[in-house]
């Protein structure tokens, strides 16, 4: 995770003091910011088992599941809420044991696919740049450096 934070952070100082870029330092945008440097690199050991995203996204993901589950039980509509929690569980506790660690998500392909799934998300090409350098970083650290996948 240090290798891609100090390879992130002059990247931002590069991008924005020699580019024409027009930067809003907004309160989503710095989130999204510190997301992206601090939990980007993170993305790459959702495989693992010892993974701390992972763990978290299982965490939230039972915890949003519960509160769903209660809701319901409660007769309040929150169905969606608990599918949402129940998907986030699964998807954090079985990424482990469907995939190998430094399998699909340690490959170039899968680096293209969560940068693009940043631009939908975000439509701003500074923290498109900045998650591809964020999880690429993860790639380089690892000596894994052009993996289709």
């Amino acid at each position: 995770m240090m290798v891609g934070a100090a390879m992130t952070i002059p990247t931002i100082i590069l991008l924005h003091f020699f580019t024409n870029l027009k930067l809003e330092f907004s309160f989503l945008f710095i989130i999204n910011l510190i997301f992206l440097i601090f939990l980007g690199p993170l993305v790459m050991d959702l495989d693992h088992h010892a993974g701390k995203l992972r763990e978290v996204f299982t965490f939230i993901g039972l915890t949003i599941g519960i509160i769903g589950a209660i809701g319901y039980m409660m007769k309040i509509n929150t169905v969606q809420l608990m599918v949402i929690g129940i998907f986030l569980a699964s998807l954090g506790y079985m990424l482990c044991y469907v995939t190998k660690h430094r399998g699909i998500t340690h490959s170039f392909a899968f680096t293209v696919t969560f940068t693009g799934i940043m631009y939908l998300l975000t439509h701003n090409i500074f923290l498109v740049v900045i998650a591809f350098i964020s999880v690429y970083s993860h790639l380089i650290g690892d000596s894994i450096y052009f993996k289709l996948i």
